[in-house]
């Protein structure tokens, strides 16, 4: 009968038997692996949130940077310096599935989530306000800016939010001959007039 050895990757050559792992090298592989696994896991004072931001929703060019609204929360690139931040719940944002953004006339950033309400990135403070739960259980599908106000589109309709106030002037939920509570996917004001889709 022939002895097995063990092998590398297949097709390979067999490994001789002062390469095959012995069972001490493999109790040592797993305590190490096991001890960097809880050191990663002890709590401290600053958390970190990371998902993923390869879905890209939205995106939003402003004061020398671009924001992309994605699956993951906002990522924030810095074009001069050409490096990028990363947002998340854990830094005050309202949701994970970022949906939608948009710059106001003062510069300050609004995000849209997926049933997380609406967040407000303030350039002068560099934080997140809200989440503005006037907005939670709803699909923020998109966002127009109009004389200190947002337009909102989401799953049920159409929302004015009036920036300064921060809170909801009026609901459209009625449009033409479309049913009551029809999805708006995007709204925008052109000539005084509100368009949605």
């Amino acid at each position: 009968m022939r002895e097995s050895t063990p092998t590398g990757r297949i097709g390979r050559e067999p490994l001789s038997p002062a390469a095959a792992p012995t069972p001490s090298m493999l109790s040592l592989l797993v305590a190490v692996l096991l001890l960097g696994a809880a050191d990663a896991q002890l709590p401290d004072d600053n958390w970190s949130g990371f998902s993923s931001m390869g879905v890209v929703n939205d995106i939003v060019p402003a004061g020398g940077m671009v924001w992309a609204a994605t699956d993951g929360g906002v990522l924030r690139y810095d074009v001069s310096e050409r490096t990028y931040s990363r947002f998340t719940r854990v830094d005050g944002l309202a949701g994970s599935r970022v949906l939608t953004a948009v710059a106001d006339g003062g510069g300050d950033l609004w995000f849209g989530t997926s049933g997380e309400g609406l967040s407000r990135w303030v350039v002068a403070s560099g934080e997140f306000t809200g989440p503005f739960s006037e907005f939670e259980g709803l699909e923020l599908n998109d966002l127009a800016v109009f004389d200190g106000g947002l337009y909102i589109a989401s799953n049920i309709g159409v929302s004015l939010f009036l920036t300064d106030l921060e809170r909801v002037k009026e609901n459209y939920r009625q449009f033409g001959s479309m049913t009551r509570d029809s999805p708006v996917a995007a709204v925008a004001v052109r000539g005084g007039r509100i368009w949605a889709g």
